[in-house]
């Protein structure tokens, strides 16, 4: 079952358009990356995304708000469910 969540970032800078930020996000093995996600889908001052969330394997699978839909693993503690 797909939930709705918000994923904390590492980091939340301004993107190269007016409408998008970049965000960077850590997996679970720890690894760092980056996406461009559009600017209503972030809460700047908490320093988190929307995404949407489920759970496979005992892995939790988060979906950014990106024109792909890219899909990371990620560490619960990460992830505040709504």
């Amino acid at each position: 079952m797909v939930k709705q969540g918000w994923l904390r970032c590492v980091d939340v800078v301004r993107g190269m358009f007016s409408d998008e930020l970049a965000v960077v996000v850590r997996k679970y093995n720890g690894d760092e990356v980056s996406y461009f996600v559009p600017l209503n889908e972030v809460d700047e001052a908490r320093e988190h995304v929307r995404v949407a969330v489920r759970e496979a394997d005992t892995v939790l699978w988060a979906t950014l708000p990106t024109p792909y839909h890219d899909t990371i693993p990620v560490a619960k503690s990460c992830v505040t469910l709504t």
